[in-house]
């Protein structure tokens, strides 16, 4: 029996309704954890006595979940939905979300939608009371009025001046990011300081699409056209962040468009304030071929190479076995809205019609394990990214 079963039932002495747990054993420890919390935790569960405190430990082992309250303070929580359909003509992102400033959430925050097109780089922001954002506490499943989010699919029904979307698209074979006892989740074991400024999570490196959505992002002065856009056989991406704010400064690189159709890819760089200091630390994920691979500053690899030009942008980073070399290459760019001590305050660019050309190789041979391109690719550059490659102990390489 695996260390979770057995932490379980030795807390199941005081809360027998654990038990059910040791049917489990063979199972994932993320397996584990969603279901018990569809099984027996409600906002009034006698196991935790209506304070939710034991909920709120084991969601952090579910991190596609909401992770925060709407009774918090400077706190924001969203999720980024990829989509692109099969020909790769059509490309969008929708993020979704919740936003809380210092005073109460009721007169200083909001929920939020936002959507960009990764061709024309048209985007739109748009706000709802949090009185409808409506969340699951066992599983990822998110409502923004009569929107839907989860890790299945998404419903938007929205019918703004601004923006007309609406369809349904629905989501299968999820490549998910294991979870497990000590590494809950692409942030490892930073998951469990309670005082990190930004937590970064991925629900799914790739899954298929099948729907569609009908789409009009009206630029103010233009008159523009309903699209309905078909997503049947596309691919899709997720992820999540969540905390008080972006940090100062990022670069932030994703494709799941290689030739091979089964290769991933996220770089996550950012400024990290950290007890009274601040390091540059790194996430890299890449699949590949049904295998995932981490590069973090958790797991002892070191970022070697960091520049970047007016077009490109290069990441270098090596652990004990491997070492990856990752160039992008920027694309027209929109403008979205990013967190600022729990308020949406920050305008930042992204495109998602960027290139990435990846090279894995072996540290001992030097020979090359992958080599390819994705393309439709995303990639924000935000803030002084100097300061990422000086906290990264690097010489300055910025043209």
């Amino acid at each position: 029996m695996s260390t979770l079963p057995q932490f379980v039932k030795k807390v199941g002495r005081k809360h027998p309704r654990l038990s059910a747990f040791d049917s489990l054993a063979h199972a994932t420890d993320r397996q584990r954890i969603n279901h018990y919390l569809d099984s027996h935790i409600y906002m009034n569960d006698p196991l935790t006595g209506g304070s939710m405190a034991f909920t709120d430990v084991l969601r952090l082992w579910n991190p596609p979940v909401f992770q925060g309250s709407l009774t918090r303070r400077n706190y924001f929580e969203g999720w980024y939905f990829k989509l692109v359909s099969e020909d790769r003509r059509r490309v969008y992102a929708i993020i979704a979300g919740v936003a809380l400033g210092k005073l109460s959430s009721r007169t200083n925050g909001n929920a939020f939608i936002q959507i960009i097109d990764g061709k024309s780089t048209a985007t739109a922001f748009i706000t709802y009371p949090v009185e409808v954002f409506r969340f699951s506490r066992s599983r990822f499943e998110v409502t923004i009025a009569e929107n839907y989010f989860s890790g299945d699919r998404i419903h938007l029904a929205i019918d703004r001046p601004e923006l007309r979307l609406s369809g349904t698209v629905e989501f299968s074979s999820p490549v998910l990011y294991p979870s497990t006892l000590l590494c809950p989740g692409a942030m490892g074991p930073y998951a469990f300081a309670p005082f990190m400024e930004c937590y970064h999570g991925v629900v799914s490196m790739n899954h298929r699409l099948d729907g569609a959505l009908t789409i009009d992002i009206r630029t103010v002065g233009e008159a523009t056209a309903e699209s309905k856009v078909q997503f049947d056989r596309g691919a899709g991406y997720i992820e999540k962040d969540w905390g008080r704010s972006f940090p100062s400064s990022w670069i932030w690189m994703q494709s799941n468009h290689f030739a091979d159709g089964s290769t991933s890819i996220m770089i996550s760089i950012g400024r990290v304030p950290w007890l009274g200091n601040a390091f540059s630390g790194f996430m890299i994920v890449f699949w590949n071929a049904g295998r995932m691979f981490t590069f973090a500053s958790y797991t002892g690899a070191r970022l070697t190479t960091l520049s970047l030009s007016h077009d490109e942008v290069t990441v270098e980073v090596r652990d004990r076995k491997h070492n990856l070399r990752v160039c992008g290459y920027r694309a027209a760019s929109g403008i979205l809205v990013a967190p600022v001590e729990g308020r949406m305050e920050r305008r930042i660019h992204e495109t998602i019609n960027a290139r990435i050309e990846v090279l894995l190789s072996s540290v001992c041979t030097r020979e090359p394990l992958y080599s390819g391109t994705g393309e439709v690719a995303g990639m924000e550059v935000a803030g002084d990214v100097g300061e990422l490659i000086r906290g990264a102990g690097l010489p300055a390489s910025i043209a």
